[in-house]
């Protein structure tokens, strides 16, 4: 992703520009529970996985200064929880998909079951910096940026 990323700056981040970068938390509340059935553990969609820790060392490489962090989603933190904890109780799916292609009688009430539960713990979460995924704002600190 290193690479990736600094094509991506070099030839888009303007001199005085921020970038914002969203990638899942692998150390999230989440992914816990769900272990090797995290949502969010769905190649070839997502192929590196970061905690803070790593996605720091990334930012610092590419000389990006974070700004500030977010650790709420609607969609990829409530949802991703909903899908974790119904991991425990024996859905080996992926939620989204079965919402958009294979939505059930069974499926929406197991959700709406499980639901107060899942806003609560990524509530939770989120208060810990554990939700399910980190967005970053950065500020590049070199100068050899495209001009404004």
């Amino acid at each position: 992703p290193k690479k990736l990323l600094r094509k991506l700056i070099d030839n888009n981040l303007t001199h005085n520009g921020y970038l914002v970068i969203e990638v899942p938390l692998f150390e999230s509340l989440q992914s816990k529970i769900a272990g090797k059935r995290w949502i969010h553990l769905d190649p070839p969609l997502h192929i590196s996985h970061f905690t803070k820790s790593s996605l720091l060392k990334l930012l610092g490489d590419l000389n990006l200064k974070p700004l500030k962090y977010e650790y709420f989603s609607i969609h990829l933190g409530i949802l991703g929880m909903v899908q974790s904890i119904l991991c425990l109780i024996g859905y080996n799916r992926k939620i989204i998909s079965d919402l958009k292609f294979r939505r059930t009688k069974r499926l929406i009430i197991s959700i709406l079951l499980v639901l107060p539960l899942a806003i609560f713990l990524e509530l939770l979460a989120v208060i810990f910096n554990k939700g399910g995924v980190v967005r970053v704002y950065c500020k590049s600190f070199t100068e050899h940026r495209k001009n404004d």
